[in-house]
């Protein structure tokens, strides 16, 4: 919403010239023309009825959605292995985000990737899922 739609019609109508239709060209682009200012009010009045409905929502859809920063210590059991053998969601219910490295960043990670000691890892999900999560990857206690 709050888009008129009309923006593709270069790229769809982009043949016309290049195999010698410049007339239909001309004739389709002109109709274009003419009816974008109606197209750009209606996008203006829908844009602003799906804005207002998307803000209510907001609150509902994102309440319980939180982001968390969480730093991968020596002796964690979450080493060496994928995120795809690690199931987070499913174990912890929160999503990699990011992991962030000396080395470099790895932005939306591959169920390949695999987390190494130091590194922090952005994850989102609802408090308690970024705490358990936390749980996750700590270090095994010792038993005496």
């Amino acid at each position: 919403f709050g888009k008129f739609h009309m923006e593709m019609i270069w790229w769809h109508q982009s043949w016309l010239p290049l195999w010698g239709h410049e007339k239909m060209l001309e004739r389709t682009l002109n109709w274009y023309i003419s009816a974008e200012p109606k197209a750009r009010e209606i996008a203006m009045r829908q844009g602003k009825r799906a804005e207002k409905k998307k803000a209510q929502e907001a609150d509902d859809d994102f309440e319980d959605i939180h982001f968390g920063e969480v730093t991968i210590p020596e002796g964690s059991s979450a080493l060496g292995q994928s995120l795809r053998d690690l199931d987070l969601r499913n174990k912890t219910g929160v999503s990699v985000i990011r992991i962030l490295r000396d080395t470099g960043n790895v932005n939306n990670p591959r169920a390949t990737e695999s987390f190494k000691p130091g590194d922090r890892v952005v994850v989102n999900g609802s408090v308690g899922d970024i705490e358990l999560f936390k749980i996750f990857v700590a270090p095994a206690q010792e038993t005496v």
